[in-house]
């Protein structure tokens, strides 16, 4: 995935996700955490936590132009899949 967001040159979502893997490491968990390891983590840095979900979410449509971006420079064209 990461490979895939560096080709499409996708920095913001690169940066969500190294400041999720950082907090994971910072707190000894693995990738993916596991349920029970997560629990391990003292309340107040559980409490703390970024919603990392929203703002790789929120950066979606963004993502979506640099992928056909990407695509483009590549020489291939994303059709919408609709049938209209």
């Amino acid at each position: 995935m990461k490979e895939w967001l560096r080709k499409a040159d996708d920095q913001a979502a690169l940066a969500v996700l190294a400041d999720f893997e950082g907090w994971l490491q910072v707190h000894g968990l693995g990738l993916p955490p596991d349920e029970e390891e997560y629990w391990t983590v003292e309340e107040a840095a559980r409490a703390s936590v970024p919603d990392w979900c929203r703002q790789y979410c929120d950066l979606r449509e963004a993502r979506w132009a640099k992928a056909i971006a990407y695509f483009e420079r590549c020489g291939a064209k994303l059709a919408s899949g609709s049938s209209d």
